[in-house]
C-alpha cells in the first residue's frame, strides 16, 4: 500500500495518536501496526513533524483550569445532547477539517500528557555498520516524537527476505521496530515504554524472512549495529 492509498480512517488514527488522544488499548494496537506498515508510519511522522514545527518556539505555560471548560462550551454551544469532547474526534479528523484538528492540538498543548523533560529530550544518533559486511545505516532518534529516522546504504535485502530494525537494551532485550522499507530512507516508531531506556541502547539490523521475524527476536544474521549516543 502506497502513502496515497492510506484510508481516511487510518489518517484519523494517525492524527489522534500524534495528539495523544487514543485510549491506551487503541494506542497499543496502533503502535503494533506502525512497526509493520511503513506507509502508515510515514503518515504519523508527517503529523509529528508538522505539530513539532508549529510549537517549536512556544513558551511553556500552565493554563487556568477553566480553559478546558471554556473550550468545551465553545465547541458544543447550543447542543442539548453534547457528548464528551473527545468522542467525536475520529469522524472529525476523517472529514479532513484541519481547523478542528488544530483546535484539538491547542487543547493538547494546554493539557499535555506526561513526557520526558530536560536532558532526556536529547536527540540520539548511531552509525550502524559491521566490520565484514557492506551494509551501512545512519539513524537519528527523537525521543520526544518517538521516531527513528533511518538512512540505509548498501545492497537491498535478497529476494524473499527483509531487513528488520531492532532496539536492544539491558532491560528489554531486542524489540522489533519493524521491517525496513526497501527505499534508502524511512521512519520507525519506538514504543513509548522504551523511550526511557535509550541511554546505552543499541540499534541493530538483521536479515529476516519476508515480513520480518515471527519469533519476537532476530532469527537471521545481524548485519549492522551501533550504540545510540546523544547528539
Amino acid at each position: 500500500m502506497s502513502g496515497n492509498q492510506i484510508s481516511d480512517n487510518d489518517r484519523a488514527l494517525a492524527g489522534e495518536y500524534a495528539l495523544g488522544l487514543l485510549p491506551p488499548e487503541a494506542a497499543r494496537a496502533f503502535e503494533r501496526r506502525l512497526a509493520n506498515e511503513p506507509d502508515l508510519c510515514a503518515v504519523y511522522a508527517e503529523y509529528c513533524d508538522g505539530l513539532s514545527e508549529m510549537t517549536r518556539d512556544l513558551p511553556i505555560a500552565k493554563p487556568n483550569p477553566s480553559v478546558l471548560k471554556n473550550i468545551e462550551a465553545e465547541l458544543f454551544a447550543g447542543s442539548d445532547n453534547a457528548s464528551p469532547w473527545w468522542q467525536g474526534i475520529g469522524g472529525i479528523l476523517a472529514g479532513g477539517l484541519v481547523a478542528t484538528l488544530l483546535g484539538l492540538f491547542a487543547v493538547m498543548l494546554l493539557f499535555p500528557p506526561d513526557q520526558p523533560s530536560g536532558p532526556g529530550n536529547a536527540v540520539y544518533v548511531a552509525e550502524l555498520s559491521a566490520a565484514d559486511g557492506p551494509l551501512r545505516a545512519s539513524a537519528r532518534v527523537d525521543p520526544v516524537l518517538g521516531v527513528v529516522t533511518l538512512e540505509l546504504a548498501g545492497a537491498a535485502a535478497p529476494e524473499g527476505r527483509d531487513y528488520e530494525l531492532w532496539v536492544i537494551s539491558e532491560d528489554t532485550g531486542p524489540v522489533s521496530l519493524g521491517v525496513i522499507a526497501r527505499e534508502s530512507a524511512g521512519r520507525h516508531i519506538i514504543p513509548p515504554a522504551l523511550l526511557t531506556n535509550l541511554d546505552g541502547a543499541t540499534l541493530a539490523i538483521s536479515e529476516e524472512p519476508a515480513g520480518g521475524s515471527q519469533t519476537g527476536a532476530p532469527t537471521g544474521p545481524v548485519l549492522a549495529s551501533a550504540a545510540l549516543t546523544k547528539a
